[in-house]
């Protein structure tokens, strides 16, 4: 991120049912306002000030919703840390739950895999990246945590970071899901099991900017929510966000089966039925 200024507005939103037996919405919320300068050379602390301020406005618009939330910050968030939370909530959710990933923090690209190997796959040679506390955690590896979630679930991601417009991956419409997918999954990196829809605070080709109050795109999303008070759909959502953000183009990609129809989902809602 680079640097931003703005006055944050804290919010409380009502609530939404949830399963009386079990939770049927799960979030990770992870927020990196410094990294281990021994491994970057740098604790990249400028333009990451306010991502833990990201972490808790999230907090309280989800926390309300019937939300069970997991939070990794600052040096809890290493990679291995953040790969053995997201199996475990992979192996918790079930076809009609929800699951929300959030990160907040520094985005970055490092140069594919090259040819031969079986990470290389990325149309503009090079691969998208968030910089988690002991080091840059590619795409490749997210995108094989995706492949863990069951059919019917539905996944919401946020990711306010530079250059991650198609951190998700770059795929096309979803074919199949199947085993293969996740023993090769490169060679099926279109096969999202569920729908996955993925807002972006920047494009691959730009930044996004953050301050000590909070990340320009974690406030619009907040001022657009505006204490639960927003009506319409996703769609909708979306063009409220941006319209906020002029000079920081954001981006919009929906996958898996269904994931146009997420669209026509309220923000942060369960699908019912569930989106197949």
């Amino acid at each position: 991120m680079t640097p931003f200024s703005a006055t944050p507005n804290r919010l409380a939103v009502i609530a939404l049912p949830t399963s009386p037996t079990r939770p049927r919405a799960r979030a990770l919320l992870i927020g990196l306002s410094q990294v281990d300068a021994a491994i970057y050379q740098s604790d990249l602390r400028q333009g990451c000030e306010g991502c833990l301020q990201d972490v808790e406005i999230m907090r309280d618009i989800l926390t309300p919703l019937g939300y069970v939330i997991t939070t990794l910050t600052d040096a809890v968030a290493t990679t291995a840390k953040v790969e053995s939370t997201l199996a475990t909530m992979a192996g918790q959710t079930c076809a009609g739950d929800v699951f929300l990933f959030f990160y907040t923090g520094h985005g970055s690209q490092l140069e594919d895999q090259p040819p031969g190997d079986p990470l290389h796959d990325e149309m503009d040679g090079r691969d998208e990246c968030y910089c988690l506390y002991d080091g840059k955690w590619r795409d490749d590896l997210l995108y094989h945590h995706w492949l863990k979630f069951p059919p019917g679930c539905l996944i919401y991601a946020f990711t306010d970071s530079c250059r991650s417009g198609t951190g998700m991956r770059n795929a096309g419409p979803a074919l199949a899901h199947t085993q293969a997918a996740l023993g090769n999954f490169i060679d099926h990196q279109d096969s999202f099991p569920c729908a996955l829809l993925h807002i972006a605070a920047s494009r691959d080709t730009s930044d996004a900017l953050g301050g000590e109050d909070g990340s320009r795109f974690t406030l619009a999303l907040q001022r657009s929510w505006n204490r639960g008070g927003f009506q319409g759909n996703w769609d909708a959502f979306y063009h409220a966000i941006a319209a906020q953000m002029p000079t920081q183009p954001i981006q919009r990609n929906s996958y898996g089966p269904g994931g146009d129809l997420v669209l026509a989902l309220a923000p942060f809602a369960l699908p019912t039925p569930p989106i197949v």
